[in-house]
């Protein structure tokens, strides 16, 4: 567990591998887990947006976080990959994802809290509630992002961008949306997924490669939730679910945020000049869709921890899955195709 003697300084606790990695979440402390290793953090009424933690290598959750007190975590972020949705099926997906390693424990300021405005928020239908919110007062400062703060820099090792999409049978229309992967290990499968949406999406595109030295320094955990079109005999809609950051934009590194030299890096880099080279030539062949992955039924469980490890996917349309596949081409293969969360 971080001291609180290394908390002063974030040097001691704010980078992985070199490369800015620190989280700061605050909200209502749930579900811990019976060892004491996982749990979540409610920062709305709607129970399918708690954010899951872990705890770091063998630390436990503090003896004085119980149910329903305020919390705050310094955390690490951590990409991942999850199982395919079925094994067994060579055209399964697997979904990008990403967790919160907690390190350190705090009781959160009122300015740190997430606004007294994200309480009244209504749920979508379906979802599960809860009536329990912080107490009277005007938590958190209106507008700050203080309750969910991440920051991370590395190396961009995949993007692809997703149009903005025709109304859907709830007569939303989905925004664009840049999907960005940022390593920060040798290991790709460990690149962590961001998002960008609105209208400077695409601008981002155009001005990113294979390589580039980025910050991402307002970013947000997210849970993006989808129906699975079942609904339970207690009125809650089954979903799948997995974690992504969210942010507004990139911003370029510097020293103070990458200050370490890799060679896996390099080769990031020169693979995708190799890969816009070929493009220019007219070498690069388009990459077969692929089908939908199949998406399990999942709901809030009781065991945080077990949803916390557990792989969240989607299905994702033919116009995604080309897209994907180009991405896992460009860093480098894989067995499983994989969708850039």
């Amino acid at each position: 567990m971080l001291s609180l003697e290394q908390r002063r300084n974030i040097d001691n606790y704010g980078n992985r591998n070199g490369m800015v990695n620190v989280a700061f979440v605050s909200g209502i402390a749930r579900n811990i887990s019976p060892n004491r290793r996982s749990g979540f953090i409610q920062q709305t009424r709607n129970l399918n947006q708690l954010i899951p933690f872990i705890t770091e290598g063998d630390d436990f959750v503090p003896a004085w976080v119980t149910e329903g007190n305020v919390v705050k975590i310094i955390a690490r972020v951590n990409g991942r990959i999850g199982k395919p949705a079925n094994p067994d099926d060579p055209k399964s997906v697997a979904i990008r994802d990403t967790t919160l390693r907690a390190m350190r424990f705090e009781q959160p300021s009122v300015l740190e809290m997430p606004p007294e405005a994200a309480w009244q928020m209504s749920p979508p239908k379906g979802a599960p509630v809860s009536e329990e919110t912080p107490g009277e007062g005007n938590y958190g400062a209106p507008f700050s992002k203080g309750s969910n703060e991440v920051r991370i820099a590395g190396w961009v090792a995949g993007v692809f961008f997703r149009k903005a999409g025709v109304p859907g049978p709830d007569g939303k229309k989905p925004s664009g949306c840049l999907h960005v992967l940022i390593q920060q290990t040798k290991n790709p499968d460990e690149a962590i997924p961001v998002r960008i949406y609105g209208k400077l999406s695409q601008e981002h595109e155009n001005h990113i490669k294979l390589g580039s030295p980025v910050l991402i320094q307002q970013g947000e955990f997210r849970i993006d939730v989808k129906e699975t079109g079942v609904v339970g005999a207690d009125g809650v809609a089954e979903v799948t679910k997995y974690a992504f950051i969210k942010s507004p934009g990139l911003h370029v590194a510097n020293r103070s945020h990458i200050n370490e030299q890799h060679d896996w890096a390099v080769e990031i880099a020169l693979r995708g000049k190799a890969l816009r080279d070929a493009k220019a030539k007219g070498g690069a062949a388009p990459a077969a869709p692929l089908a939908p992955a199949e998406r399990p039924a999942l709901k809030i469980v009781a065991d945080p921890e077990a949803q916390a490890e557990a792989p969240t996917r989607q299905a994702l349309d033919e116009e995604e899955q080309a897209a994907i596949a180009a991405a896992t081409a460009e860093l480098g293969g894989g067995k499983t195709p994989v969708a850039v969360g």
